[in-house]
């Protein structure tokens, strides 16, 4: 399972009780930067609500890894990486994402506690550590998107 640290404002990532990695992120729009053990990515929201992944950072060639939603009206998303593709999907009334791989459902990201809005993700150990991150990135933002959309409606 690939969380969040527990103290107040951690940004570690931990995985089955052994922290991983680190996200610094921006005070703008949905960026971050991602440590992973020597490794370096850069996450972005793109023009149109994408996400990008990059990285390493300075590989002579970097990788990307994104994700798109499939319509305005839903938050299922169609996620790309250089290892596989995924889907997660949302429903209406839900909080938690369906993680698929290929049309069939390999895991789940919910919410990693009752009083927090921080999520977990379940996957198989063969879904890379960077593509994990990205996941718990894409589902993060969103959870975040999906609330001050209902924020924005309610008043």
């Amino acid at each position: 399972m690939l969380t969040w640290g527990r103290s107040w404002g951690n940004q570690e990532l931990v995985l089955d009780g052994t922290t991983v990695g680190r996200f610094d992120t921006a005070t703008f729009r949905e960026r971050a930067t991602v440590h992973l053990g020597t490794e370096t990515w850069e996450y972005a929201r793109q023009p149109g609500g994408g996400i990008l992944g990059t990285g390493p950072v300075g590989s002579p060639t970097p990788f990307q890894l994104g994700a798109t939603r499939r319509s305005f009206f839903s938050y299922a998303w169609d996620v790309a990486t250089p290892a596989a593709r995924y889907e997660l999907e949302q429903g209406l009334f839900s909080t938690a994402f369906q993680v698929l791989r290929g049309g069939v459902q390999i895991g789940e990201a919910r919410r990693a506690g009752v009083m927090t809005n921080r999520f977990s993700l379940v996957v198989p150990p063969d879904v890379p550590l960077q593509d994990q991150s990205f996941l718990l990135w894409v589902v993060e933002a969103s959870a975040r998107r999906r609330s001050h959309g209902s924020t924005a409606s309610a008043g």
